[in-house]
């Protein structure tokens, strides 16, 4: 017998960590072992990062990674951990509703509690038109709950990032009539991306009503400040990726030149722990 939480347990569990009183903080991983570490350090929830997901693979950002490689990626993060797992999904790698419903089911399948949406188009970089945006989360929704599972959906709006043709004041307008939409049609958290403005935040936050998922970013707001404002959920991106390749290249320059080699046995990571981490979901079953 196994006591692994359901898909909609964990999707509940989800939910309920978007309203408290401290943020969900999210250090978003692209790999098993990166959930398997994100869970040994005691967050509890697992969340991906689509561009340090295709990055990882050789593909750029911007649904260029095979939907399959994506898929099985997130089946091997499934494999070492038992917490909810939310995953960047981008525009759902469709481009029609029915291919949209296939992609969801096949997402639910591999036992994920929460996605990220977003609303521009990726090859025009132009807004996608408010009633498909919005018909879309129906339908994800919708498709979710006709597999027999559960979704919570970060709707990602886009009018910081791709918005140059708009005044400041009206971004924020966008943000906020958007959001609205959003969260009418069944998004449970809106995630302004690039988002550092803390007027625009705290007038978000307010106006929507609803958990806002803001993003590390240069310029944000500290976090203590962010939880102040109201903020349900801090995500870093990519950012960890960065990380992970700057320790990497700071080593490997050193290497080239002769030197450097003790780091390799100072980090405190040793292959008992690498191996603990993919192991741990099966030794607590």
């Amino acid at each position: 017998m196994s006591d692994q939480p359901t898909q909609q347990e964990k999707t509940a569990l989800l939910r309920a960590l978007h309203q408290g009183d401290t943020p969900l903080l999210l250090p978003n991983i692209w790999d098993a072992i990166g959930a398997g570490l994100v869970e040994d350090l005691g967050f509890p929830v697992v969340a991906t990062s689509s561009s340090a997901m295709a990055l990882s693979e050789g593909y750029l950002d911007g649904q260029q990674l095979p939907f399959e490689m994506l898929l099985n990626r997130i089946r091997s993060i499934q494999r070492v951990t038992n917490l909810s797992v939310t995953v960047d999904i981008e525009n759902g790698f469709a481009n029609d509703n029915q291919q949209l419903r296939s992609n969801i089911e096949a997402l639910i399948e591999t036992g994920i509690s929460g996605v990220n949406y977003e609303d521009t188009d990726k090859q025009t970089k132009q807004f996608i038109p408010l009633e498909i945006q919005c018909e879309r989360i129906r339908l994800i929704k919708e498709t979710a709950q006709a597999s027999g599972g559960d979704l919570f959906i970060n709707a990602r709006v886009d009018t910081y990032v791709y918005g140059s043709h708009l005044s400041h004041e009206d971004k924020l307008e966008a943000a906020i009539y958007r959001g609205r939409a959003y969260r009418d049609a069944g998004a449970e958290c809106i995630f302004p991306i690039l988002l550092t403005d803390t007027n625009h935040i705290r007038t978000l936050v307010r106006e929507l009503s609803m958990p806002i998922n803001i993003m590390a970013f240069p310029g944000i707001p500290s976090l203590k400040e962010l939880q102040q404002l109201g903020v349900k959920r801090i995500s870093v991106g990519g950012s960890l990726l960065k990380i992970a390749i700057q320790s990497i290249k700071a080593f490997s320059t050193k290497f080239k030149d002769m030197d450097g080699i003790e780091t390799l046995f100072t980090s405190g990571i040793t292959s008992d722990y690498l191996n603990q981490l993919v192991l741990q979901k099966h030794q607590h079953s």
